[in-house]
């Protein structure tokens, strides 16, 4: 189906800002230290969609991304399956406890789920991890270094469209 109008400016600058928003997020969770396994930062990646009403920019990435920006609220038992796999990767030295037992890394990621339970996602003190909001930087950055080109390309657009549509009606 032929489309009323293309906006093949709009396409290249929405292009542009979809390479620069994964980009600086990708970059945002490396300086916060959220690179455990490499998983979340390789699976960003975003998609630009014009349609005949609309234009989008569509970012997908792990889901569970959210405890990475957000934390995870106290309340509720994290999967051990996923702390143990984190404990590997990192890797996390269990150590001795009063008694000078040293957990096995089954216990240990137990003990860090109940302690995520009790208190939410831990941190290096120990303490509630605090948002993040990598993302939301990367929206913000992105948003103002291009939201001026946005509306160029639209009316650039839009002007050679009319203007070839004229054309065509003076022929």
């Amino acid at each position: 189906m032929d489309t009323l109008f293309k906006f093949p400016a709009l396409a290249q600058v929405l292009a542009e800002y979809a390479d620069y928003i994964t980009t600086t997020y990708k970059q945002n969770l490396e300086k916060s230290g959220h690179k455990a396994t490499g998983k979340l930062i390789s699976s960003v990646h975003t998609v630009v969609n014009i349609g005949e009403t609309s234009a989008s920019v569509d970012m997908y990435l792990e889901d569970y991304y959210k405890y990475v920006e957000k934390g995870r609220n106290e309340g509720s038992f994290p999967p051990v399956n996923k702390i143990l796999e984190w404990i590997r990767i990192k890797p996390i030295i269990p150590r001795p406890d009063k008694n000078g037992k040293v957990p096995t890394e089954q216990q240990l990621a137990y003990l860090i789920g109940r302690n995520m339970m009790e208190k939410g996602s831990p941190t290096k003190d120990g303490l509630p991890t605090p948002p993040t909001f990598d993302l939301r930087h990367a929206k913000e950055t992105a948003d103002s270094a291009y939201i001026t080109r946005i509306e160029q390309a639209i009316q650039e657009d839009l002007s050679n469209e009319l203007t070839s549509v004229v054309s065509m009606l003076i022929v």
